[in-house]
């Protein structure tokens, strides 16, 4: 588990090993769609952080990298939409400037997203693969309604 948005914790971290063993399930069963390599390890072009966040005092995070070529971009973000891992369903995506684009897939009932971050490379694209989930015991802010422990996702900007 990782401490919230801000990095820093406002108590010790809630023990929930359920949300920590369906992170680890949502981002094995995350499958790469056609023509896309698996990366070992984090690229130093790749992004530092996920897409988005949630506004609570603890996270359960996993993360895993991918990588394409420019020119397969379109047909593997339509791929995933298309394919939400099991469980899951697609919930939007998001587009930001100089190419940076986003899938979301959720579970309202486990208070969490999984996340497809497309990053342009070159003549590539980099793509950051999060599950984000909000451990039962997690302190999170309340706002347009959103009740403490329910996602509250925040945009990186």
């Amino acid at each position: 588990m990782v401490p919230g948005p801000g990095g820093v914790a406002t108590a010790t971290p809630p023990t929930d090993p359920d949300a920590i063993a369906l992170a680890r399930e949502w981002i094995a069963a995350a499958a790469p769609p056609p023509g896309v390599r698996i990366l070992a390890s984090a690229p130093p072009s790749g992004p530092e952080q996920p897409a988005t966040s949630a506004g609570c005092d603890w996270l359960v995070q996993a993360t895993k990298w991918w990588s394409t070529d420019s020119s397969n971009v379109v047909a593997a973000s339509a791929w995933l939409t298309r394919h939400p891992v099991e469980g899951l369903t697609f919930s939007g995506t998001m587009a930001g400037g100089d190419g940076q684009s986003a899938i979301f897939e959720g579970s309202a009932q486990k208070h969490g997203t999984l996340e497809f971050e497309f990053v342009p490379d070159g003549d590539n694209a980099t793509i950051r693969v999060d599950v984000i989930l909000i451990p039962a015991g997690a302190v999170c802010a309340s706002a347009g309604g959103t009740v403490a422990g329910s996602p509250a996702p925040r945009v990186r900007s």
